[in-house]
C-alpha cells in the first residue's frame, strides 16, 4: 500500500499547469450523455435557445432509460437536499446541480472555466434560481468562499487530472465543508477502466469523454481514502451503475 500512495503522489511531466491544462478541454461540455457543446457558442443562444438545450439535456439524462445516468441520484436526495447549503464543484452545464437548486437547496457553483459559470448563471437568471457564482482561476480563489457548505458536490470533475493535483484540490475544498458535511462525488471505477483495456491514463479520457481530454483516472475506495487521508471520513453509501461506466461515492465529514 505505501508504494501504491508513492505512486498517487507523482506528479507527470506536462502538469506543472494543472488548470491552463485543463481549461483546454472543459469548455466543451456535456449537454446530456449524448452530446457535448462549447459553452462559449452556447452562450450566443437566445434565453429560450439556451433553456432548450438545457431541458433536452436533462430530459435526456433523467428520463425514462436516461433515469439511470443521472434521474436515480436527483431523486434519492430529493428531501436531503432541501434547506442545504451546497458548493458545487466543476459545474459545466448544471444538469446535475441545478435540479438541487430547484430542490430548496442553496448553491453556489464554481467552475475552472470562466464561460461555464456565465452559463449556469444565465440559467439560473432563466429560470429564477437565486445563487452564487465563482469563476476559479486557481485554488486561491476559493478563499472567498464560506466554510459552513453542508455539503460538496463533485460530480464528474475531480477524476480529470492526476490524482496528487486531485488530492490537492480536494485539501483546499474540504476546509469549506462544514464538520459533519457530505461529500457526493461521481467517477468512473476500476472496472470501466479494466474493462476498456488498462490504458493509460494519460490516453483513456480521449475514450471515456473525446478528443482532447487529457487525463482520466478510474476513482475507487482506496483512492477516495487516499484523498481524504488527512481528516476522519466515513463513506455511508457507494455503487456503480449504468452497466458499471460511472462510480459514486456518499462520504460524511465525521466530527472532530
Amino acid at each position: 500500500m505505501k508504494h501504491q500512495e508513492h505512486i498517487f503522489e507523482l506528479l507527470p511531466a506536462g502538469w506543472e499547469n494543472p488548470f491552463e491544462k485543463l481549461r483546454k478541454k472543459w469548455g466543451t461540455i456535456p449537454s446530456g450523455n449524448d452530446l457535448r457543446q462549447d459553452s462559449t457558442y452556447l452562450l450566443t443562444l437566445s434565453d429560450a435557445e439556451v433553456l432548450a438545450q438545457w431541458e433536452r439535456a436533462l430530459a435526456h439524462d433523467t428520463q425514462g432509460t436516461g433515469f439511470g445516468l443521472r434521474g436515480w441520484y436527483h431523486e434519492l436526495y430529493r428531501a436531503f437536499m432541501s434547506g442545504k447549503k451546497v458548493l458545487d464543484i466543476g459545474c459545466g452545464m448544471g444538469i446535475s446541480s441545478i435540479p438541487f437548486a430547484e430542490m430548496g437547496a442553496s448553491l453556489t457553483f464554481v467552475d475552472i472555466v470562466e464561460d461555464n459559470v456565465r452559463l449556469v448563471e444565465r440559467l439560473c437568471v432563466i429560470k429564477g434560481i437565486k445563487a452564487k457564482f465563482l469563476y476559479m482561476r486557481d485554488l486561491q480563489d476559493l478563499d472567498v468562499l464560506d466554510v459552513d457548505y453542508d455539503v460538496v458536490t463533485a460530480l464528474g470533475s475531480l477524476i480529470n487530472a492526476p490524482l496528487a493535483f486531485i488530492k490537492v484540490e480536494v485539501s483546499s475544498l474540504k476546509r469549506h465543508l462544514r464538520p459533519g458535511g457530505r461529500w457526493l462525488h461521481f467517477g468512473y471505477p476500476k472496472s470501466r477502466w479494466e474493462r476498456e483495456g488498462l490504458v493509460e491514463f494519460s490516453k483513456w479520457g480521449e475514450m471515456t469523454d473525446g478528443p482532447g481530454t487529457p487525463w482520466m483516472e478510474y476513482h475507487d475506495r482506496a483512492k477516495m481514502h487516499w484523498l481524504f487521508r488527512d481528516s476522519q471520513i466515513r463513506i455511508l453509501f457507494e455503487c456503480e451503475w449504468h452497466n458499471c461506466d460511472f462510480n459514486w461515492f456518499d462520504i460524511e465529514m465525521v466530527k472532530p
